[in-house]
């Protein structure tokens, strides 16, 4: 019986949509913040911009590089992502993660010493 139930539970999996696994641009992002909170597009959003923030505050990326604070909140790094993929609207097509970059990089310039 627990074989059978299980087997069930691996059919219904596999035939749902599964948005993680999806490539996401800048309209997928886009749209994904500013969904209900406690989405699964929001999540994605939430772990986009986390993931890249993460990153940026220990090292560059590529030739970007960003000066985040550590005390800086989530929803302000998604605020200025959303700004940033509204005011271009021709690079909404790139890649998510190449967006966020970009957008922290102009806006959290690192002082030269």
């Amino acid at each position: 019986m627990k074989y059978i139930i299980f087997i069930g539970l691996l059919f219904i999996f596999y035939q749902l949509p599964n948005q993680a696994n999806a490539y996401v641009d800048g309209k997928t992002l886009l749209s994904g913040c500013k969904d209900d909170p406690g989405s699964t597009m929001r999540s994605i959003c939430l772990g986009y911009v986390s993931a890249v923030a993460d990153i940026m505050r220990s090292s560059s990326v590529g030739k970007r590089k960003a000066c985040l604070d550590k005390k800086m909140k989530l929803t302000d790094l998604i605020k200025e992502t959303v700004a940033f993929i509204e005011k271009s609207r021709l690079d909404r097509n790139k890649p998510a993660a190449e967006l966020i970059t970009v957008a922290f990089s102009n806006k959290y310039t690192c002082e030269k010493k």
